[in-house]
């Protein structure tokens, strides 16, 4: 694995610069070919540039960001590592009634984007994280309103498919309204349209995730711990 990550540098060039072994490691693991490793890498470079706002503006980090930190509280996104699906991909669940901004802090969809990015970046640098497997989302739409879907939200996360580095196990959508807006699903490509379930409760998610892992809100039993999981962010 050193030879590949060694030939990824050399590949990347000044691209490369400032990055650590661990990061690039990242990429090899998601796409393990030195050319397509490199091109998600420039990919992801290109998209943190175009959206400076996510992770460099100011420092993602819970303990200089206030609304970050509100945010997370509320649930909107949550990963405990112990949420882990019955296949071994980590578990992120996404509520969307929780993205209520107009209530929030006076946060503003830049500040939900940063809430979710965290969320992920913290799932990626898991050392339990399984490569092979990567990641399941459950997206919770369960009592959403049409004021839950801010489209540049819903933009910039069709931006990150194909260049953030975590393969997208599934998409376990829970409880979606009949007015859903199908064209936010023509964002995302084939490949993740194909592995989307759409799920009429929350029961459903028992075939998916066993019982003492899935949270007592979604019909588990794992006692989830809000704030304790906040502190280990």
């Amino acid at each position: 694995f050193k030879f590949l990550t060694a030939s990824l540098r050399k590949n990347l060039g000044e691209d490369a610069k400032g990055i650590s072994d661990d990061e690039l490691g990242r990429y090899l693991r998601w796409k393990p070919d030195v050319n397509r490793a490199a091109e998600r890498f420039r990919a992801y470079q290109t998209f943190r540039r175009e959206n400076p706002y996510v992770f460099d503006d100011k420092p993602l980090l819970l303990s200089q960001d206030p609304k970050l930190t509100f945010l997370l509280q509320n649930g909107m996104a949550i990963a405990p590592e112990e949420l882990v699906a019955k296949d071994g991909s980590a578990v992120v669940i996404l509520r969307a009634a929780k993205c209520d901004l107009s209530a929030h802090y006076d946060c503003n969809e830049e500040d939900a984007s940063r809430a979710i990015f965290y969320v992920l970046q913290r799932v990626v640098e898991r050392k339990t994280l399984d490569w092979l497997k990567g990641i399941t989302f459950v997206l919770d739409l369960v009592g959403v309103a049409n004021r839950n879907f801010p489209k540049r939200l819903v933009n910039l996360l069709s931006k990150a498919r194909g260049c953030f580095p975590l393969r997208v196990q599934a998409i376990h959508a829970v409880g979606m309204p009949w007015w859903y807006p199908v064209g936010q699903r023509k964002m995302l490509s084939e490949k993740l349209r194909a592995r989307i379930h759409f799920l009429r409760d929350k029961t459903a998610l028992l075939e998916f995730i066993e019982k003492d892992r899935l949270l007592e809100e979604d019909g588990g039993i794992y006692n989830f711990d809000m704030q304790s999981w906040i502190s280990k962010l």
